[in-house]
């Protein structure tokens, strides 16, 4: 573990590494300064979503093929289809082209279509999960599988919590 109270060598760092890559890429320079606060970025193909969680708008969409802005997306508020305090932004296993989005508020999981997202001016998100029947958990980070809703979090039993997709 990396502490904080004194130096350490690059071999006390990675030790426990057994290879060590360089990392090589190109630098994508944007000509739009909109990024308040960028949490977790997913990425399909070129489109590449950053979560920005303390603006008005939470996803950033972004064509790194094109090296192009597309759009914000994503209101946070409390009108039909925004949401509140969207926690956690997820690439779905289920859904082709689309995320999940986490509102922690409301304790619920709501689907995005990518190709909607962009094609949409008012795009409404699908309500996929409801966290709120008559349970109390609230989940740090939450994935859905075919059959279950898989959370972490502070929970009786413990930090994790598996769930059938009927929330039961």
């Amino acid at each position: 573990m990396i502490g904080c109270n004194r130096e350490k060598s690059k071999n006390e760092l990675f030790g426990n590494f057994k290879k060590t890559y360089n990392i090589k890429g190109k630098e994508v320079v944007l000509n739009k300064n909109f990024l308040g606060n960028p949490g977790r970025i997913v990425c399909f193909d070129s489109i590449l979503i950053i979560h920005d969680k303390y603006d008005k708008y939470f996803m950033d969409i972004i064509d790194i093929k094109n090296k192009t802005f597309i759009k914000r997306s994503g209101i946070i508020g409390r009108g039909p289809g925004e949401l509140l305090l969207p926690f956690s932004i997820n690439i779905s296993a289920i859904e082709r082209n689309s995320v999940e989005v986490y509102d922690v508020y409301t304790n619920k999981l709501f689907l995005y279509n990518i190709d909607s997202i962009i094609n949409e001016q008012h795009y409404k998100p699908t309500i996929i999960f409801n966290g709120t029947n008559g349970k109390k958990f609230k989940y740090f980070q939450i994935i859905r599988t075919d059959s279950f809703i898989i959370g972490t979090g502070l929970f009786p039993k413990g930090r994790y919590l598996i769930r059938n997709v009927e929330n039961r």
